[in-house]
């Protein structure tokens, strides 16, 4: 069962089928967010199990003796790494996140929040999911006939204009 998100700061998802280019999408908006002098943060949502620790570190030892949580940390960075028996509601993830102005959702569509989603390479966008929230549609040059009457369309290389569009929805413009 989802939660509703609720955060204090400006919070949407970027969604699309795999190889869409969400990530190359995500890393364009956090680069035009930080120029506009905003902080950002970004959520990746990962069907796998991913591995941020290898084999032979110390914090990779400190959790095959047992630890449930570990944490590294240095003079300009750290990271805490928890692994709980059931998934991390986005919520709980959000509310971690401080400091910063907008936080960037790659998937996670089923959230309700709001959403620029990606055509694929045909145009086609999420047509057998039902998408809450929809607030953009992203395509590669053509038109996305598919999209949603009532939402706007852009192309997958006008960053500003999408950001401007993410910006005036979360009343941050």
């Amino acid at each position: 069962m989802n939660r509703r998100v609720q955060s204090p700061v400006s919070v949407f998802a970027v969604v699309g089928y795999k190889k869409t280019g969400k990530t190359t999408l995500v890393c364009k908006l956090v680069s035009e967010f930080k120029q506009r002098g905003l902080r950002v943060g970004t959520v990746k949502h990962d069907v796998h199990q991913f591995q941020m620790d290898y084999p032979g570190t110390d914090t990779y030892k400190h959790r095959e003796a047992g630890a449930d949580a570990v944490a590294i940390a240095s003079g300009s960075r750290w990271v805490l790494q928890a692994w709980p028996e059931e998934p991390v509601p986005l919520a709980d993830l959000l509310a971690a996140m401080r400091d910063v102005d907008v936080i960037i959702v790659e998937g996670y569509k089923q959230e309700h929040l709001p959403k620029i989603v990606i055509a694929d390479v045909q145009g086609a966008i999420f047509t057998q999911e039902a998408l809450t929230n929809v607030a953009a549609v992203v395509v590669n040059g053509e038109t996305a006939s598919l999209a949603p009457s009532g939402v706007d369309v852009y192309d997958k290389n006008d960053v500003a204009a999408i950001a401007d569009h993410m910006l005036q929805i979360l009343n941050r413009k």
